[in-house]
């Protein structure tokens, strides 16, 4: 791929693929281009062509196997609700398309190897992506931790906004692998992790505490 532009594609038009991802790949630049976007809901798709395309011509795709079939693409950003994300790996993988993931990389174990196993059979690379750790926030924080002295304890508290965990995928341990804790605790691990990096420190007590709170005051 050395001498031409990566052909980048986003699946799944979700917030975090909205607000980070597309931004992102629609950047000027010479190392890689946007080529195509895939969500199952016409409607985002729709909102992402009136936001996004303006000046320039995105492909959009219903279906992973229609994309891979219309479409050179070389890697694929998957953001996509944790149950579904299955079929979409695989699929890429098996196209030996790079496939950079959202959290987590997987819904079991056995899953995880069956996606690193494609991934070495086609040449291709499967990635996971942690994103908070890399935020303004909390590169701060790892620069005042050599002020805090010797750290014992740490507890995490994660907030989303959502009204009822009930309602959606994520409460749900079969939908989202695991359930909240699962789902969330991922970040908070990787924050203490990434934050605590010196293998001099002893033990980390972690405490997840889940919080909810409704953006619309319900």
């Amino acid at each position: 791929m050395s001498g031409r532009m990566l052909q980048v594609a986003v699946v799944g038009l979700g917030r975090r693929s909205q607000r980070h991802a597309v931004p992102y790949f629609t950047q000027e630049n010479t190392s890689w281009r946007l080529a195509a976007v895939c969500d199952s809901s016409n409607s985002t798709t729709e909102k992402f062509k009136g936001t996004f395309s303006s000046g320039f011509h995105v492909p959009s795709f219903a279906d992973v196997s229609s994309m891979i079939s219309s479409t050179s693409v070389d890697c694929a950003y998957v953001a996509v609700p944790h149950y579904q994300s299955a079929a979409i790996v695989q699929k890429l993988l098996a196209s030996k398309i790079h496939v950079l993931k959202e959290k987590p990389a997987a819904m079991t174990a056995v899953e995880l190897e069956s996606f690193q196993e494609l991934a070495r059979s086609n040449a291709v690379t499967f990635s996971t992506a942690s994103q908070f750790r890399y935020s303004g926030q909390f590169r701060q924080m790892q620069q005042w931790l050599p002020l805090v002295g010797n750290i014992r304890f740490v507890e995490g508290i994660q907030k989303i906004p959502v009204c009822d965990l009930g309602a959606g995928w994520r409460a749900s341990r079969v939908l989202s692998g695991g359930g909240v804790l699962i789902d969330l605790g991922w970040h908070l691990v990787d924050l203490v992790l990434s934050l605590l990096s010196d293998n001099s420190i002893p033990g980390v007590e972690f405490a997840q505490t889940l919080q909810t709170w409704c953006r619309f005051n319900c």
